[in-house]
């Protein structure tokens, strides 16, 4: 698997894993220069919030080593509508102001079920969005999803219309037919379709295609996939045919063989592929997990023909704190010449809960040891100190920000008081007896600070600001 693919499947990973109440402000990635040991920066992100957090807005900078700053790269705005779902996914680009470049639309039924997503471009001539494709759904009284039309847009007719659909049928509540037809002059045409059989327990046993025959007007058999479950419905056995019309029968072609352990976490997922007549192993993965079930480990191996054997692979390690949280993940290949595992790369992931940091390192065999590839500093909201504050203060417009020496609020009176607060929470400065609408903020360090105002009517005011 590509490498970039495995850490983009890792941070998301990690993002589920250790989801946190807190939402993140920004994050900060950089470059690791092994030839002069130095961190130089990439890209940083960021995050704003409506008032039930949901997130508005995400804007993504690059740097520009040649100027020294950063620069505006692209922005992705998030519209919702009156229950809360997004009605509007937009992306901008930075020419030096905000063009539009494409937004994906979002409508509901009364009960919250998409039924129209659209996807378009930004005709920035005509200063319209047109172009693109379109989604249409209908639904049964029980909300089984009976239709997906897709739809692309005719510049002739300036319009969407209709180029092919999904017809699905219910028994009980049940998937059992779903056809896919194209149009052809206003004629829907039936292509193929999947059938599908369940057990008792309303678990899929067969999912069947079938081709059209345009001559015979009739559908014919393409492939099928069978599956099988143990006593707890967990699949042991998944296995793909394919229908040989001179012979009149099913053909095996491959097939997935799964065991389980204890509260039916999958121990071995096994490819096989049939040849003369029998079963032969392709390739397999292992799983290893803690007491709590979490995955501690996967080894992939293929199986040789000619050595009748097991080869190793590859293997992925995980590692947990106290909390379950992940914190490390190792890459690893298999070395015949050594007949041992071999470091490819690794991520750790470190900080507290309003610092979260992702390292990734390369594993160097001249040096033997870890190196530095990028790493990625995600900051959240609100310490302790002020997020007990946050649903009875107002938010604090703060300017410029990132700011350097003099920081300027949006309010038309003074504040008396001002406390600024690190990202751990911990107050590293008050400002007393105020009768300005700005401070000065030379001597803090450069990072990310919080701070919480209070003027002469005692109103609370809180805000957000980096340091460059």
């Amino acid at each position: 698997m590509n490498k970039l693919l495995l850490i983009a499947i890792f941070i998301t990973y990690t993002l589920i894993i250790n989801a946190s109440v807190t939402k993140p402000d920004s994050s900060y990635c950089s470059w690791y220069d092994l030839s002069i040991e130095f961190w130089e920066n990439q890209n940083r992100s960021y995050f704003l919030y409506n008032n039930q957090d949901l997130i508005t807005n995400e804007l993504r900078q690059i740097w520009n080593a040649s100027i020294n700053d950063w620069e505006n790269q692209v922005q992705y705005v998030t519209n919702y509508n009156s229950e809360n779902l997004i009605a509007e996914y937009k992306l901008s680009k930075w020419e030096n102001e905000w063009i539009n470049d494409w937004h994906e639309t979002f409508v509901y039924n009364s009960a919250g079920i998409l039924t129209e997503w659209t996807f378009q471009n930004w005709n920035s001539s005509s200063e319209i969005w047109t172009g693109g494709e379109q989604y249409m759904y209908d639904y049964e009284a029980n909300m089984n999803e009976i239709s997906k039309v897709y739809r692309e847009w005719s510049t002739s007719g300036n319009s969407f219309v209709d180029v092919s659909r999904w017809l699905s049928t219910y028994e009980e509540g049940i998937l059992t037919i779903k056809i896919f037809q194209e149009i052809d002059n206003t004629i829907w045409k039936n292509k193929y379709r999947y059938v599908y059989s369940y057990n008792i327990n309303n678990l899929i046993i067969s999912s069947v295609k079938q081709n059209w025959n345009t001559n015979t007007n009739k559908w014919e058999s393409d492939g099928k996939t069978i599956y099988a479950y143990d006593n707890s419905n967990n699949v042991i056995e998944k296995a793909d045919q394919y229908w040989n019309s001179s012979l009149q029968l099913w053909i095996n072609d491959t097939r997935y063989v799964y065991t389980y352990i204890r509260d039916s976490l999958i121990e071995k997922e096994e490819r096989q592929f049939w040849q003369t007549n029998t079963w032969k192993s392709n390739w397999k993965n292992e799983f290893n997990y803690n007491n709590q079930g979490l995955k501690t480990e996967l080894i992939y191996a293929q199986f040789d023909q000619n050595l009748d054997e097991w080869v190793f692979n590859t293997k992925q390690s995980f590692a947990y704190d106290q909390q379950n949280k992940l914190i490390e993940f190792i890459a690893q290949n298999w070395d015949e010449n050594i007949d041992d595992w071999l470091n490819d790369y690794k991520t750790t992931i470190s900080g507290s809960e309003l610092i979260q940091t992702e390292l990734f390192e390369n594993w160097d065999t001249i040096r033997n040891d870890w190196v530095f590839e990028n790493k990625c500093v995600d900051y959240y909201s609100w310490p302790a100190g002020i997020n007990q504050l946050k649903n009875n203060a107002n938010e604090l417009l703060i300017y410029p920000n990132p700011v350097d020496h003099y920081l300027n609020f949006n309010t038309i009176k003074p504040f008396t008081e001002i406390h600024i607060y690190d990202t751990e929470g911990k107050l590293v400065h008050i400002f007393n007896e105020l009768n300005k609408q700005s401070i000065s903020i030379t001597n803090l360090p450069t990072g990310n600070y919080y701070l919480k105002a209070k003027d002469k009517e005692q109103k609370i005011y809180i805000g957000k600001f980096i340091k460059n």
